[in-house]
């Protein structure tokens, strides 16, 4: 996509984000009983930013209702970025200066359907990045086939929230735009809404359909395990052509723990941070989901600062730090602070030169 097409797609996204949040609010407000609803608000809200925070701290956050609201009004477009960043580029052949591209080898002409496994998908931000590396292999003249993702996480709220914004951003791109060439992609994509334990069976097979198996964000020490586990029980029943796992680049060493360099010999390994990667979406705030978020600093004023005072002489969640600071920082699509390792099927890109692991540039300790 050209430079316009991409700020078209930031400004759609913003306005979809922002109005989802504001008619979320709404509905979660409208439940607090009077005469404290504000003081109930403003309760929910520091106790949602205390969960948040939690991510720091390679913990699992709650993710109800209120945790999906504001993870999906600071961590949803910086993700949707990684995401679309990595399927446009993950690694590069030193035998040829040829780009290996998740996107280009996964949605081929010639198949009737590709699949994608969204594991711990949160907010969608995959099914997102998938529609915009499509769009951009459709411009380059490649028909993209029907693209099935299964998107699986722990927590109906936080697929919820994603599923509504992903409605909102496709009528909010045909209303500015309807012949932006992310409208012919929209069809293509057939999500699937999948509730899920570590306890459960892998998702069916599809015999003769490639498969990319996605895990953003997803790896805790809590649930380690139980993740490698899944994941590895998946890419055994799979088979599929591509594994991508994600985290932030202070837990680069649980990467390794779920995928052992060597670990799957029938798949290069390609590791490295996120400063190799060149975004697509710059460094740009998103103007009224920052509003937003300040709006909601506004509205509960003292309560809000009341319930966090009184709870740093508690056991305060947010390391001493006001919440305002949390509510009125702007948004923005650019944060590099993660690392990624992929797994790549040999009998896939053998066919494109990659002749053994050795090829791959590698710059974790894998």
């Amino acid at each position: 996509m050209n430079n316009n097409h991409i700020q078209t797609i930031q400004i759609a996204f913003d306005e979809a984000i922002a109005k989802v949040a504001e008619d979320q609010w709404s509905i979660l407000t409208d439940s607090l009983k009077e005469p404290c609803a504000r003081t109930r608000a403003a309760e929910a809200v520091y106790e949602s930013l205390c969960s948040l925070d939690q991510l720091s701290k390679d913990m699992i956050p709650r993710y109800n209702n209120w945790d999906a609201l504001f993870y999906l009004t600071w961590y949803q477009p910086r993700q949707i970025n990684l995401v679309y960043s990595l399927l446009s580029k993950v690694g590069t052949s030193k035998s040829s200066d040829e780009t290996i591209s998740l996107k280009l080898d996964l949605f081929v002409s010639g198949y009737g359907s590709v699949r994608i496994i969204d594991f711990g998908c949160g907010c969608l931000a995959t099914m997102f990045a998938v529609a915009l590396a499509a769009t951009d292999t459709n411009e380059l003249g490649e028909e993209v086939p029907e693209i099935v993702i299964d998107c699986i996480d722990t927590s109906q709220e936080m697929m919820d929230i994603g599923i509504k914004t992903w409605t909102l951003f496709r009528d909010t791109i045909r209303r500015i735009d309807r012949h932006h060439p992310v409208c012919n992609i929209f069809d293509k994509i057939s999500p699937k809404m999948v509730p899920y334990s570590y306890n459960s069976t892998p998702c069916p097979s599809a015999n003769e359909v490639p498969c990319l198996i996605s895990a953003i964000h997803c790896v805790y020490d809590q649930t380690i395990c139980e993740t490698k586990s899944a994941l590895i029980s998946h890419i055994n029943h799979l088979n599929p052509v591509a594994v991508l796992l994600t985290t932030h680049s202070s837990k680069v060493s649980l990467l390794d723990i779920v995928f052992p360099h060597g670990s799957f010999q029938n798949y290069y390994s390609r590791g490295a941070s996120g400063n190799e990667i060149n975004l697509r979406f710059k460094s740009s705030y998103l103007d009224k989901t920052s509003k937003w978020r300040g709006i909601i600093n506004s509205r509960l004023g003292e309560d809000l600062y009341r319930v966090s005072r009184f709870e740093l002489y508690g056991n305060s969640y947010l390391r001493g730090l006001d919440p305002t600071r949390y509510l009125t920082n702007n948004v923005n699509w650019w944060k590099n602070d993660f690392c990624y390792k992929v797994l790549l099927k040999k009998d896939i890109y053998k066919k494109r030169g990659v002749k053994d692991d050795s090829e791959f540039d590698d710059d974790l300790p894998f």
